[in-house]
């Protein structure tokens, strides 16, 4: 595993909610009203949006964009209440004031948004945050020292940049092992599965 980036819900200025729980509340109480983009179905953040209603059972309409920026756009123009989306895409419209973020999907805060909360920190513990996530795979055959030596590079190489990517643009250096690289995308496929179960995504 390379680097994997968290995601950060953020939100319209115009929205009555500047926490989680607050959204939550407020969700509740305007069931299918408030809406959130998305790059397009199926993606990252679009599930985690679905995984976020799904824990705390809101009901918050999906629109579907063609592309982060449209959507993005379309968030910052008013169009639309709410979005997932990497720290890195929207980190810089949060320090200028144009967005509100709401709390950060990672195990603690994000390097270059340290006043954003966790969703832990915020008081919603029971939504467990998708991530989007970077690594290198190689055909199954390929010899054990082989995948040792390049292992062992990019542990290296990712090392010398860790500070830098995670202070500046909110990415966060995940060297591992092959093999608990290996666990960890066995793992991904139920929990993403449910979640889409669960949605009722479909791919266009």
């Amino acid at each position: 595993m390379l680097i994997r980036t968290p995601y950060v819900l953020v939100a319209h200025l115009s929205v009555a909610a500047n926490t989680a729980l607050e959204l939550i509340a407020l969700a509740k109480a305007n069931p299918g009203k408030l809406s959130y983009a998305s790059p397009g179905n199926g993606t990252g953040s679009h599930l985690s949006m679905e995984s976020f209603k799904a824990s705390t059972k809101t009901d918050i309409k999906h629109i579907p964009y063609k592309g982060s920026s449209p959507a993005v756009a379309d968030l910052l123009a008013g169009h639309v209440q709410l979005l997932f989306e990497p720290v890195a895409s929207v980190g810089s419209h949060v320090k200028s004031g144009k967005l509100k973020a709401l709390a950060v999907g990672s195990d603690k805060r994000i390097g270059n948004l340290p006043d954003v909360p966790t969703f832990v920190e915020s008081g919603v513990p029971e939504f467990e945050p998708v991530f989007g996530w970077f690594g290198a795979a190689v055909p199954t055959r390929t010899p054990p020292e082989i995948i040792a030596k390049l292992n062992a590079a990019f542990v290296t190489a990712l090392n010398t940049v860790k500070a830098r990517l995670t202070e500046e643009h909110g990415i966060v250096v995940m060297p591992t092992t092959p093999e608990n690289f290996g666990a960890f995308i066995r793992s991904e496929i139920p929990r993403f599965g449910k979640i889409i179960a669960v949605s009722g995504t479909k791919i266009d």
